[in-house]
């Protein structure tokens, strides 16, 4: 009798990774073979494995909190080497409105003037800390004897005239 023929059996394995090149402990990772997937976590150092597959094309999708979900072709050319999976931070949605009154304050319901600093503006602002940003806006204020950098938390503070609005914008 003769054995049947079987396909080929491989694995892939990788590293997923922040743009810093810090490893991203705990993230979703899921493999699509077909009409078949896996998933698993990657370990305290980022790394994750899936042991014999069929010898095929295949997906690794990657997610995990604050990164966008990452997808990857694998042929089975390449699954030789390690897989090193980048994640690219997630948009940014939230506005946080700074108020006088310390409570949630809805940009709709600001009684007064409010500023929007996109991230093209802080790009394209030469000054290194938000300190110096938030210095434009009318109204506010900061006193500190030195920098936010090597100031005492108890040696600074901020005063505000006017309603103000530091937003991140999505990317």
């Amino acid at each position: 009798m003769v054995p049947e023929a079987h396909a080929q059996q491989t694995g892939i394995r990788g590293v997923v990774r922040d743009r810093t090149g810090a490893s991203v402990a705990h993230a979703s990772v899921t493999l699509h073979v077909g009409q078949s997937t896996r998933t698993m976590q990657t370990d305290d150092s980022g790394r994750f494995s899936f042991p014999d597959l069929p010898h095929a094309d295949a997906t690794v999708s990657v997610s995990a909190a604050n990164f966008k979900t990452t997808q990857v072709s694998v042929n089975p050319d390449s699954i030789s080497r390690e897989l090193e999976i980048v994640l690219r931070p997630a948009d940014v949605s939230e506005r946080l409105i700074v108020s006088a009154t310390r409570s949630d304050l809805s940009l709709s319901q600001s009684p007064g003037s409010t500023f929007v600093f996109s991230e093209v503006d802080l790009a394209a602002n030469p000054t290194l800390t938000i300190d110096d940003v938030l210095r434009q806006v009318p109204g506010f204020s900061l006193f500190r004897r030195t920098t936010s950098r090597v100031a005492n938390p108890t040696a600074q503070g901020v005063s505000l005239v006017a309603w103000a609005q530091v937003a991140p914008v999505e990317r």
